[in-house]
């Protein structure tokens, strides 16, 4: 039996090595530039990789970050987030880029103009990778945004254990303004409880908060429009608005394929009596164009209140 003296050492040492796994040797302070920021935050050659599994009633992907850059980084071997979207037997959609798709009770078949055909079997799985680069932080290091003198936050992040990978670009901003005036301008038609990955934001008081979606419908099955809101300390609410392509184009799964389209969209919802929108904006620094295409040109468009 140990004594209580070795006990204690071998605790201690796992603390050690935990802490020299899990927190970062460097931390954003104010002199530090955003530029510098992101490429020490930048991880390149990451593998990626999408698993589909079609099982009568749903379609799982499972998408995977995996590499030695990332383990160095991370401690971790891999990184992965799941969704499930759901399938009724006898689907047959066809939609504006001539795919189809054809549920049975044993396959699940995509004829793409783009990939050609993919074949899903019953309980089988089928695995696509490709390279990718990612931005990422853990939770006590975030950009420190404000004291680059930016009012808003300039980017959504998606959450892996107690790490932070970036998303999407914020492209929209009500000043003095809440959820629920935001929201109350948005038409009937979209709903209030979109099936999405969560995203969240940095804020200097608040800590990192989760986004609160609106879409154009709940699962975009055929595509749509697509915005992820938060209230920030400043007494602003922010968003990213998106537009989502088909779940069963290829690659499976919503893929952000316009930031500008959708961002105009919904800035036409507060151009009236009540509110005023001004598209030039504010310079926000997240030109950012993504691997679907979807361009953003760095200014968050804001609206205001007409008081």
């Amino acid at each position: 039996m140990k004594s209580k003296s070795t006990q204690l050492a071998i605790v201690i040492a796992a603390m050690i090595l935990f802490s020299v796994i899990f927190v970062p040797t460097a931390s954003a302070t104010p002199e530090e530039s955003k530029e510098k920021w992101t490429k020490d935050h930048t991880i390149k050659n990451v593998k990626l990789t999408k698993i589909y599994k079609y099982e009568e009633g749903y379609l799982k992907i499972n998408k995977i970050y995996s590499g030695e850059e990332l383990k160095k980084k991370t401690g971790f071997s891999k990184l992965n987030e799941e969704m499930e979207i759901p399938l009724e037997t006898g689907t047959v959609m066809i939609n504006s880029k001539d795919d189809k798709l054809v549920v049975t009770e044993n396959e699940l078949l995509l004829t793409s103009k783009k990939s050609g055909t993919i074949k899903l079997e019953k309980g089988k799985e089928k695995e696509y990778t490709t390279k990718t680069s990612m931005v990422i932080t853990y939770k006590n290091d975030p950009y420190q945004w404000w004291n680059d003198d930016y009012k808003y936050p300039q980017w959504t992040w998606s959450k892996f254990f107690s790490w932070y990978v970036r998303e999407d670009p914020i492209n929209l901003a009500w000043d003095n303004s809440c959820l629920t005036e935001v929201k109350s301008e948005i038409p009937e038609s979209w709903t209030d409880n979109p099936s999405e990955y969560t995203h969240y934001v940095y804020d200097p008081k608040l800590g990192w908060k989760k986004g609160d979606g609106v879409a154009t419908s709940v699962y975009r099955i055929s595509g749509g429009y697509h915005a992820r809101l938060w209230t920030i300390s400043n007494g602003a609410v922010v968003a990213n608005a998106h537009e989502d392509d088909g779940v069963f184009e290829w690659p499976l799964g919503h893929q952000a394929i316009d930031y500008e389209g959708a961002e105009g969209i919904v800035a036409a919802f507060y151009d009236g009596w009540d509110f005023f929108a001004y598209p030039l904006g504010y310079p926000l620094g997240n030109e950012y164009t993504n691997e679907y295409n979807a361009y953003n040109n760095g200014n968050a468009t804001v609206i205001t209140a007409v008081k």
